[in-house]
């Protein structure tokens, strides 16, 4: 037993040395000699994570150290998650370099060595970890005001109503954000330890650790503060990839969730808004296709108002000099899109001149780097947008071809033709045959072919998204791809296109828009 008393003893050492400082809370606003004291704190932190390795590496039974292991856990998980690395796992999309340096300063006391080093560390026993330590840290402050803390079930109206000497929580409701009731933010790290339990937890166990995650989740995604909020949105996200949907629903955590996540759409205003709104958006998305079966109203009725309500008015509204907030937005956007499917065109009189603006407005001074740079991501992500939303609106489309079609080509020539040495020797990847009959784009038509509202296009748009998106050429580049692509997915929906305005545009301009439209199959084979 010696090997294993010393042992414990290093560990508990150990761990008291690995205790992130409070300091780090107000890191941002630290003074100069502080923000150097956290800093050799954090650069510290690397050698004894390497020495905590060691140690638990020669504990001959881990089950000996039951208890430490759990302190392990604590411990180990805020150098092993942060927002930064959280928000870029499994996404679709861009990744900004001014986002990330953001989410970066939510976890400051992180090195290199010190994420590695905690990624290596193996602990066990979730439940314990949440029902000794979490659950414990949360009771010495006031519960959530509508979450039942033995069941983790979504308490009914008229409970939350009652007052608590009825077995009511109103009191709660009122005092749930005092001072004094969240004494659980004294514990610096705590969302990373809570995203390892979720992280942890098997689709099997979570009826038994359901009372025991679901809390402190909520409170963290129904905090006044962004930075905790962040995490509950991290959370959320990996509670909804493993959860069983039906419990979601069972327990009603599907109605707060729902509305917790809608709330977050209103902060607009902090560093952290387009993190956080992106976020909110697609795990909403994520939420109504788990807990609503495809093709009911249920569904619908959540997806058109979280782009109608949602989007376009509660968002877009207030934000038309916040790019970066659309931007935000608009990344999240093409999931719905396709979630929502030909249920998009009744927003199309709001989405469409939202994702052509722009393509044809152009920053008052390009000069800027920083400026020119967030207008070509923002081209690029309002393209991402466009294109799905042509495809599964292919019937509808025949309305707003022309607008459509003209700001892309406006965007090709100022933004790739203008720009480019030699034009001409632009050519687009795509291929298309001519249609052989009238199109459906063409009113009065009665022998039309079928267009197909789903259409894929033969090139996954994911592989044409610049390579590094604070990159100038990377995201020019990678421009000219997607208004290709845009053409080929217009002329799929509006079939007469390759036969009337494509060839009419080419032969005004053949050397600038050569390489915008498809390529006609006949010149294919004749080649």
């Amino acid at each position: 037993m010696a090997p294993n008393t010393l042992n414990q003893d290093s560990l508990s050492h150990l761990l008291e040395s690995l205790a992130i400082p409070l300091g780090f809370k107000e890191y941002d606003d630290a003074l100069p000699d502080e923000r150097a004291v956290l800093d050799d704190w954090a650069r510290r932190s690397t050698a004894s994570l390497e020495q905590l390795k060691r140690v638990l590496e020669a504990v001959d039974s881990k089950e000996s150290l039951l208890q430490d292991m759990e302190r392990v856990v604590v411990v180990v998980s805020p150098f092993a998650y942060d927002p930064s690395t959280l928000n870029e796992e499994k996404e679709e999309r861009p990744v900004y370099e001014e986002e990330r340096n953001v989410l970066k300063g939510e976890s400051p006391w992180i090195t290199p060595g010190s994420k590695s080093l905690a990624k290596e560390q193996k602990a066990a026993l979730v439940k314990q970890v949440l029902e000794r330590t979490v659950k414990s840290i949360f009771r010495a402050s006031n519960p959530h005001p509508h979450i039942d803390p033995v069941t983790g079930r979504s308490l009914p109206p008229s409970r939350i109503a009652r007052p608590p000497q009825q077995g009511g929580l109103s009191s709660l409701t009122q005092d749930f954000f005092d001072g004094g009731g969240q004494r659980w933010k004294e514990n610096v790290g705590l969302g990373a330890v809570i995203y390892w339990c979720i992280d942890s937890i098997s689709p099997d166990v979570y009826h038994d650790a359901w009372h025991l995650a679901v809390p402190p989740l909520m409170t963290l995604l129904d905090d006044y503060q962004a930075r905790y909020k962040l995490w509950g949105l991290l959370i959320a996200g990996r509670m909804l990839r493993s959860a069983p949907p039906s419990l979601l629903h069972k327990t009603g955590i599907d109605g707060l969730l729902k509305t917790s996540l809608r709330k977050i759409l209103a902060h607009q205003d902090i560093p952290l808004s387009p993190t956080i709104l992106r976020l909110s958006l697609s795990q909403s998305v994520r939420l109504f296709t788990l807990t609503t079966p495809e093709g009911s109203k249920g569904r619908f009725d959540a997806l058109s108002d979280l782009l109608g309500q949602g989007i376009v008015n509660d968002i877009w509204t207030y934000t038309f000099d916040k790019p970066e907030l659309v931007r935000a937005t608009l990344n999240a956007l093409p999931a719905l899109i396709r979630s929502l499917g030909v249920g998009c065109t009744r927003f199309l009189q709001g989405l469409v001149p939202q994702l052509i603006r722009p393509l044809v407005n152009h920053p008052a001074n390009q000069a800027q780097l920083p400026l020119d740079l967030l207008h070509l991501q923002m081209q690029i992500a309002s393209l991402t947008v466009l294109i799905p939303l042509i495809q599964v609106c292919a019937p509808r489309m025949h309305d707003w071809r022309f607008t459509i079609l003209d700001a892309v080509v406006r965007c090709w020539t100022t933004m790739i033709a203008d720009r480019s040495n030699n034009p001409s020797s632009l050519s687009s990847p795509w291929v298309l045959s001519p249609p052989e009959v009238d199109s459906d784009d063409e009113e009065g038509g009665t022998d039309q072919p079928i267009i197909n509202a789903k259409a894929i296009l033969p090139v996954d748009p994911q592989s044409i998204l610049p390579s590094n998106p604070s990159s100038l050429a990377d995201n020019s580049s990678s421009l000219s791809k997607f208004l290709q692509a845009a053409t080929y997915a217009l002329a799929q929906a509006c079939p007469s296109l390759t036969t009337a305005e494509y060839p009419l545009l080419l032969n005004k301009e053949p050397t600038v828009l050569k390489g915008l439209f498809p390529r006609p199959r006949s010149l294919e084979l004749g080649a």
